[in-house]
């Protein structure tokens, strides 16, 4: 960096610092020592003082009240990474039996490091130490609670068996992403079967996933988003078939609806996109598989 400000400055005779060497060192000298002041400024930096607004999202929901939870995702948001797990370790340190607490560390070690067996550990703590374990309890205690009472976020199981779902998919558990998607859906009513596909194509059912897409497709009020996915799920199950049918409608289907939803949100995740390049590829439809691995790679989400 000094390197390319010194050759850039020029002096009052209109001559480069670089032609007159006793400068150039000077000026190195001047450069390395403002960089070394200001870095141990920002080292002795408390950086609680840093003053970040609070987030309209935190963890997927505008609901979560937990002010520890809050200063995390505001962490987050600003990428100040170790200051947001600092404040989750803070707050399991003070708070060793809180589902929230656990749940929050385990975002972090997910988003920050990539840490997955300590993030499914705390994944598993939260679901252990969670009161609420239901729709029905959440009603129950929110009727039961006294007015002055701290406030307290009533989803932190919902989002921690939605966490455990993801996590156990993508390292292989497919049985168990499956049990915790039907879990959510007896204690919470959510309609789920969209996300059954995938799992249930790499445990090699796959009329069993014919079958869950199908269950979507014939749902009254199935969103776009839901539809593109069991169409994907059937793509996959007709060119898992021995004898793959050339036609393959259900991939012309999930092509134009990951199209279609493309348009509605931009923020596809890049395994869907990638997945519908690699559809269009078997389609041999050249063109289109290289215009959907090009927004994937404008649309990168790492958390996909």
């Amino acid at each position: 960096m000094t390197d390319n400000f010194a050759g850039n400055m020029t002096t009052l005779t209109g001559r480069s610092f670089r032609q007159r060497p006793l400068l150039d060192a000077t000026l190195y000298l001047l450069c390395a020592l403002l960089s070394l002041t200001l870095s141990i400024s920002a080292k002795g930096q408390d950086l609680t003082e840093i003053e970040l607004p609070t987030p309209e999202i935190c963890f997927g929901l505008r609901t979560i009240v937990e002010p520890q939870a809050l200063a995390v995702c505001s962490a987050l948001d600003a990428n100040l990474r170790i200051r947001a797990r600092e404040l989750a370790e803070q707050w399991l340190t003070t708070a060793p039996d809180s589902a929230a607490a656990h749940y929050t560390l385990a975002e972090v070690l997910l988003s920050v490091e990539g840490n997955v067996p300590r993030a499914l550990f705390h994944l598993n703590q939260a679901e252990a130490k969670s009161k609420i374990r239901s729709f029905d309890q959440m009603i129950e205690v929110s009727a039961e609670a006294p007015l002055d009472a701290k406030p307290e976020t009533p989803l932190w199981h919902y989002l921690t068996l939605n966490q455990l779902a993801s996590v156990h998919q993508l390292i292989g558990n497919q049985e168990d992403s499956l049990r915790y998607l039907d879990a959510l859906t007896e204690a919470y009513g959510v309609n789920l079967e969209s996300y059954k596909g995938w799992p249930l194509i790499k445990l090699g059912r796959f009329e069993d996933a014919r079958q869950s897409a199908l269950r979507v497709l014939a749902a009254e009020d199935v969103d776009r988003f839901s539809e593109a996915q069991a169409w994907n799920t059937l793509c996959a199950v007709e060119l898992s078939e021995p004898q793959e049918n050339l036609s393959a409608p259900a991939c012309d289907k999930a092509l134009e609806l990951d199209e279609a939803a493309q348009s509605d949100r931009p923020e596809l995740s890049t395994v869907t996109l990638t997945n519908a390049a690699e559809v269009a590829l078997s389609r041999l439809r050249v063109d289109q598989a290289e215009n959907l691995i090009d927004r994937a790679t404008r649309y990168p989400n790492p958390s996909s």
